[in-house]
């Protein structure tokens, strides 16, 4: 007992076994204490590690191998284990092919199936509305409002000499400013033929649905309308 530095005397403990328990106590917790985001919510190194996962999420889901084979599965990477092959759900194939997704929709659509919660959905799309290439104020009218949107909303359509179409796109909400980006993205690029087909559908298939709120669902289905119109037009001219 000396050399803990405890006295012997009945009913008494010294300063030394006090401050040797404070220790031992705090190296239990740190030693219990798991590794992650559970225990640092809202600080820098939470963010980081949220991020980290994400990239390694949406990397694995947009890792695609032969079809006998699947996708990597992004769960598995979310639980820390070993990575997996996983095949794609069959009805999400088919799904997707029925869509008329354009190539840049369907590889949007397969990603965030694969992720597998909400709140990385919403960073995804939060990353997206910080990669948007800015909206110049000009565009911002009345005419480029998308109507019955939560949020302000802004989309401009213009025809390239190559015969496919370009958006910018704009809002106050971040959130809703990165669906305007997964659209501008997925449609930018492509023929008024091909982005008209688009079905507003793929959004119950990428798993967003039921991320967002009923508002924010007609909305971003009221923002792809849209810019099928402005397509149309463009086309039409």
């Amino acid at each position: 007992h000396r050399s803990r530095g405890w006295r012997t005397k009945k009913g008494h403990v010294s300063r030394s076994k006090g401050k040797h328990t404070a220790q031992r106590a705090q190296k239990d917790r740190a030693h219990n204490t798991k590794p992650g985001l559970e225990g640092a919510q809202g600080t820098p190194q939470a963010n980081m590690l949220r991020q980290a996962r994400l990239a390694l999420i949406m990397a694995a889901a947009s890792l695609a191998v032969s079809p006998s084979l699947g996708f990597v599965s992004p769960a598995s990477i979310g639980r820390g284990l070993p990575l997996r092959i996983a095949r794609p759900s069959a009805v999400l194939m088919q799904a997707t092919e029925e869509m008329g997704l354009t190539p840049e929709l369907e590889k949007n659509v397969r990603q965030f199936s694969m992720v597998p919660d909400a709140k990385l959905r919403y960073q995804q799309l939060l990353f997206y509305a910080n990669k948007l290439e800015p909206m110049d104020d000009a565009l911002k009218t009345e005419e480029n409002t998308v109507k019955g949107c939560q949020s302000t909303v802004f989309v401009h359509a213009e025809l390239q000499d190559d015969g496919t179409v370009k958006y910018w796109g704009d809002s106050d909400s971040q959130l809703t400013k990165g669906l305007v980006a997964l659209l501008v993205r997925g449609l930018s690029g492509e023929t008024p033929e091909s982005i008209v087909k688009v079905s507003p559908e793929f959004i119950k298939a990428s798993g967003l649905a039921v991320s967002l709120t009923p508002s924010r669902n007609n909305g971003f289905i009221n923002m792809l309308n849209m810019m099928k119109n402005k397509a149309n037009a463009l086309k039409a001219n």
